[in-house]
């Protein structure tokens, strides 16, 4: 509630009156007279606990502490699903796969992450408990950070019927630089058309002018996929 360093420290580093446990590199900084600040050396470890322990060394003379040991924990690493979707290339209208994509708080273990990926494919007409017995193959590619991952599919096979794929990511997920692991599992369902699910999503009559201004109608359809 009133200024505690003392002024010829204000803007400066300090290394006597406060500790912090484990140790950790890093400068200790009176910001401000009321306001001390640390600066790791390198990135924080994932979800380490921290004590931080003052003494009368850092502040003036005479200052009282409500509480002279604090304690926090650093960032944990998480992992979610940003965006999921079934992709069909506009130029070969067989090429088909699903792609998702993965982010992370802290860069991610590549090994243990693609270990921890499986990718299954279930009609829509079958309960939730029947899956096929085969998995899907797929390839995994990542941002420079390693903050984002991008798992493709294998080129699919129109099914028969409309169909979902199941994705599914295992917890025990980890960043690089160890620490705590992610302990959620991770689920995406990404619908796959049948060879029979062809939707006209959009019916539109449009007024139009051709090149002598004169006036006609026109019907625009939107489907699902290519049609003759």
């Amino acid at each position: 509630d009133s200024s505690v360093a003392p002024i010829e420290q204000v803007g400066k580093m300090i290394s006597a009156g406060v500790n912090i446990m484990p140790k950790i590199e890093g400068v200790w900084k009176w910001d401000t007279e009321s306001e001390l600040l640390f600066q790791p050396k390198a990135d924080w470890p994932v979800g380490t606990d921290y004590k931080v322990s003052l003494n009368a060394k850092a502040l003036t003379a005479k200052t009282l502490l409500d509480k002279w040991d604090i304690e926090f924990t650093s960032p944990l690493f998480i992992a979610s699903i940003t965006n999921s979707e079934f992709y069909q290339d506009p130029i070969n209208a067989a090429m088909k796969k699903v792609v998702v994509n993965l982010n992370f708080t802290h860069p991610v273990d590549t090994a243990k992450l693609e270990k921890s990926i499986t990718l299954k494919m279930r009609s829509n007409k079958t309960s939730l408990l029947s899956f096929g017995s085969d998995k899907i193959p797929f390839v995994v590619s990542y941002d420079k950070l390693k903050l984002n991952a991008y798992i493709h599919s294998a080129p699919l096979v129109t099914p028969i019927d409309d169909s979902v794929l199941e994705v599914t990511i295992d917890e025990g997920l980890k960043a690089t630089n160890g620490g705590k692991p992610f302990a959620a599992t991770l689920t995406q369902s990404v619908n796959v058309p049948g060879l029979y699910s062809l939707l006209i999503n959009e019916v539109s009559p449009i007024l139009v002018s051709n090149e002598h201004n004169e006036h006609a109608q026109i019907l625009l359809l939107n489907s699902s996929t290519a049609v003759h």
